[in-house]
């Protein structure tokens, strides 16, 4: 028979377990509320290669076969000046008589922006005239009918700026005879420049002495620049996207370019693929190589921490330009990486049910 002590201490011993049991299982459960698991970010690729990926999007000059992108129509064209200060005469501008600066570029040679001084008369040390694009072109060509002056000694310039700051000369000629001095220029640049302004520069010298009843005359007759065969394929504007997306890691191309010819990209990012950030700038990467997303692409509003809004729609634009009229690039594909799982909401209890 079992004695009375043996059958207390079996109850104790079996009580005590229990309740150290329940003192863990608390003990692990508060340690979960309080210190969730951390979920770590998933890498994943958006790729397109193929040609329904490429037609989804928008083609401008661009052909589509066998999984490739290419350039179409290769031939230069020309910026057409003429309609640009038509629609706006404030697109070309002058040191003087600025509200004809469009005449130097309206499409006729019988107009022309004039500056003109009296014999002798005071003269400003520097004229130019300038033409706004409206946009950033790469250009290979620059050509005009007739930079003219005479009466003064002086150089006239050629130049070109991305913003209206810092401009490099094309071309430079100095006029120190008595006779007038007329300029057509026909520049091709090799390799092309990237401009949004074009502007003809004059610093005036001396006047002439033997030409003591010559007016200062300064005449800029028709200015033309063309831009090299140009395709451009821009990605859908839902094409892209992830419901778990939480940023945007890289973007890698795979290309042939042959010389003579170019290919970049940029981007831009959106929260509801209507309303979109800035365009970057366009990036130039090396093919197979990998481009870093992160400081150009935004992902979220608010901290990384605590995001507010996930912008989790991307485009992306294609530029490919034939810089001869002959040299063909060719995009064969690219992808674009990112991290998904966002982290989980808070929870606001956790209940632990053990057996029933």
């Amino acid at each position: 028979m079992i004695s009375k002590k043996l059958v207390v201490c079996f109850v104790v011993f079996v009580a005590l377990g229990l309740a150290i049991g329940t003192y863990l299982i608390g003990s692990n459960h508060s340690k979960t509320q309080n210190n969730p698991k951390k979920v770590e970010a998933s890498s994943n690729q958006a790729i397109l290669s193929q040609d329904g990926e490429w037609n989804a999007g928008t083609l401008d000059n661009v052909s589509v076969s066998g999984g490739d992108i290419s350039i179409n129509a290769k031939q230069s064209t020309q910026i057409d000046f003429a309609s640009i200060v038509a629609a706006d005469h404030t697109k070309a501008s002058g040191s003087r008589l600025t509200e004809d600066a469009w005449k130097g570029c309206d499409g006729n040679n019988s107009t022309m922006w004039n500056v003109r001084y009296a014999p002798y008369t005071p003269i400003d040390a520097t004229h130019w005239w300038k033409i706004d694009i409206g946009s950033v072109e790469l250009i290979n060509r620059l050509t005009n009918n007739s930079l003219y002056h005479s009466a003064t000694d002086g150089t006239m310039c050629f130049q070109y700026s991305t913003d209206d700051s810092s401009y490099t000369n094309i071309q430079c000629k100095t006029c120190n005879s008595d006779s007038p001095c007329d300029w057509s220029l026909n520049h091709t640049f090799n390799p092309p420049v990237y401009a949004r302004y074009i502007k003809m520069t004059h610093e005036t010298g001396t006047w002439h002495l033997n030409c003591p009843g010559c007016w200062y005359d300064l005449r800029a007759i028709e200015l033309w620049s063309y831009k090299p065969g140009t395709a451009t394929h821009t990605t859908g504007a839902t094409q892209i996207t992830d419901p778990n997306f939480w940023q945007w890691q890289t973007f890698s191309p795979t290309y042939d370019k042959p010389s003579n010819a170019d290919i970049k990209f940029r981007f831009r990012s959106s929260a509801d693929g209507s309303t979109w950030n800035n365009w970057t700038d366009y990036q130039t990467i090396a093919s197979g190589d990998s481009l870093d997303l992160k400081p150009l692409v935004q992902s979220w509003s608010g901290a990384e921490s605590d995001p507010g809004t996930f912008y989790k729609y991307i485009q992306v634009e294609t530029k490919m330009f034939s810089i001869d009229g002959s040299a063909t690039p060719t995009l064969h594909e690219y992808s674009i990486g990112y991290h998904t799982n966002r982290a989980p909401d808070k929870p606001t209890a956790l209940t632990a049910v053990i057996g029933n």
